[in-house]
């Protein structure tokens, strides 16, 4: 058995979040199904902070992050070195599957790796082409100079009708009462000073200069 197509979607959206395989191995599909195509989505391995020390974000509490190995945002060291275990893995799978053998190369369109345009999904999805496909030279499709977000990957509503509206604004009533998003924001009061304990807030450098009320 082999794949016809496969193609990989190394996403920087919360909607993609699925790190899913093809569930049954080929014995499973008797003699009634071929496999011929497979997609696989993934989310980017570790990154840094999306804001580094001395930001507005890093002076919300006293304590400061280590020294990551890349720039704020990026995929770490760490990150490059899980993501390419992970190809390593997908590599014993397909080939004990049948679907592929040791340091395959794939024809022209036969595999394709897409990625966001972000540094970290880039880069995560090259470590993967990496441990995945040692040998191939695997070219990472992206659409855009990196860090640009493609609209493939940011979940942003591109049409809102009515209905949806008022579907919306009823689930939210269901959960914030008359107050709406604020109803929620008071209904959460317990989480909000769990993590104000945690953060150390009232010690933080902008304690000095801000005021946090938590009613």
């Amino acid at each position: 058995m082999k794949i016809k197509s496969m193609a990989f979607a190394l996403c920087a959206s919360m909607l993609a979040l699925s790190s899913s395989v093809y569930a049954s191995r080929p014995a499973d599909f008797g003699n009634k199904y071929q496999l011929e195509e497979m997609v696989v989505l993934s989310r980017h391995n570790i990154r840094s902070p999306l804001s580094g020390n001395g930001s507005a974000l890093g002076n919300v509490t006293p304590h400061k992050w280590f020294n990551w190995t890349s720039g704020p945002s990026e995929l770490s060291l760490r990150g490059g070195q899980l993501e390419t275990m992970m190809g390593q893995y997908f590599c014993k799978r397909l080939v004990s599957d049948g679907l592929m053998t040791e340091n395959y190369i794939p024809a022209e369109g036969e595999m394709r790796f897409y990625a966001n345009s972000m540094q970290r999904t880039i880069a995560t999805a090259q470590y993967f082409s990496s441990g995945m496909l040692p040998v191939a030279n695997v070219t990472i499709e992206h659409k855009f100079a990196p860090s640009k977000m493609d609209p493939v990957f940011n979940p942003q509503l591109t049409f809102i009708s009515n209905e949806f509206m008022y579907q919306a604004m009823k689930e939210i009533g269901s959960m914030g009462g008359d107050a709406g998003l604020q109803g929620i924001g008071k209904n959460m009061t317990a989480q909000y000073r769990t993590i104000e304990k945690a953060l150390d807030l009232k010690d933080s450098p902008n304690s000095k200069t801000m005021i946090f009320r938590l009613s």
